[in-house]
């Protein structure tokens, strides 16, 4: 599950991905992805983890009232 708000305007989304979680482990793979995708944290190391998804859900919210929630 990833969720955020952006709390200047209060628009934000939650999305929920199901499926089969495998790491990562082919050289090729790891350095294609890790050229693509930015770091969560600054500390090198850790796992990558591939998800085959089954289902992928999710919603963008308003957290203002006003505003109408979308759903997808």
């Amino acid at each position: 599950q990833a969720d955020v708000i952006d709390p200047s305007t209060g628009l934000g989304w939650s999305v929920v991905v199901v499926g089969i979680a495998r790491p990562v482990t082919d050289p090729g793979l790891l350095a294609r992805y890790e050229a693509l995708l930015p770091r969560w944290v600054a500390e090198p190391g850790g796992r990558l983890i591939r998800i085959a998804s089954e289902l992928v859900t999710g919603h963008r919210f308003a957290t203002d009232t006003s505003v109408d929630a979308v759903h997808s």
